[in-house]
């Protein structure tokens, strides 16, 4: 009887999981403009084995197996204007093949092509077509979201995990996610008093997007490549290390912000008074 009763309770899991991103379906779209409370505690007993193949380009791509049900993990690729409609949304993970899983936003279905016919045989060649050909990209762990801007025409990979997009206006909420935010369009300009809500939030100005898209094009496979390619293209960058600690900003139209790492509140700040 127990054994039955658990294998009913996993195809409910089985079902809940195939709605989100990694279905074949259009993605779940909560339309509420909040976080939603959707945990991954459920696959916290259920550990994959990530490949130490140095030469995979990608993820393999996984099983679960419990009870004769699998869960699979694989790319998916969604379409704004046809499979999810343009606008502001906090990408939430519900589970991830690893540790985290991959979101890349391509500008057009032309950028999308360059990148898919790219050599991605190692993680360098990978990593080079993202970095190439996309937008942005980053990687979001289980439980939590990130920010994403999605215009028409924008073609969006999501790589080793499940999700939800959940509707969200950085204009009108206080909470910056991880994520790329167009100053004037996803964000207002104006002057702006970050408190970080992690652990640490690193935040990076560019002055346009051009210069974001010149530091995404560099090649940034190490650590000092990364802090190089934002030294030579960004206006300004600084962190702030837990509640206590904060980042002031000017945003200004056409300005990209981009929040490298971690969450954080913002609010309006005219700035340090000088007698």
């Amino acid at each position: 009887m127990k054994t039955k009763i658990l294998s009913a309770l996993f195809a409910v899991v089985i079902i809940f999981f195939l709605t989100a991103c990694g279905s074949s379906d259009k993605p779940v779209i909560n339309d509420n403009n909040t976080q939603s409370s959707s945990s991954s505690k459920q696959d916290e007993d259920k550990e994959t084995e990530k490949s130490t193949d140095p030469e995979a380009s990608e993820p393999t791509e996984k099983t679960e197996d419990e009870d004769n049900n699998e869960v699979n993990y694989s790319d998916k690729i969604y379409r704004v204007g046809e499979d999810i409609p343009a606008g502001g949304y906090a990408i939430h993970c519900t589970a991830a093949e690893y540790s985290s899983m991959q979101v890349v936003i391509f500008a057009d279905e032309e950028n999308y092509k360059n990148f898919n016919d790219a050599k991605k045989v190692t993680v360098g060649q990978y990593n080079e077509a993202v970095e190439l050909n996309a937008w942005a990209d980053f990687y979001i762990e289980p439980d939590e979201s990130a920010f994403i801007g999605l215009r028409e025409g924008n073609v969006i990979l999501l790589d080793g995990g499940f999700c939800e997009f959940n509707t969200y206006d950085p204009a009108s909420s206080d909470t910056l996610y991880t994520g790329v935010y167009v100053v004037g369009e996803d964000i207002g300009a104006d002057k702006i008093n970050v408190t970080c809500t992690s652990e640490y939030l690193q935040l990076v100005l560019f002055a346009d997007s051009d210069k974001y898209l010149s530091y995404h094009k560099s090649g940034r496979f190490t650590g000092g490549e990364e802090d190089d390619a934002i030294e030579q293209n960004a206006e300004y960058t600084e962190y702030a290390y837990g509640s206590s600690d904060s980042i002031f900003a000017e945003l200004k139209d056409g300005m990209i912000m981009m929040v490298k790492y971690g969450t954080g509140k913002y609010s309006a700040d005219e700035g340090p008074v000088i007698n």
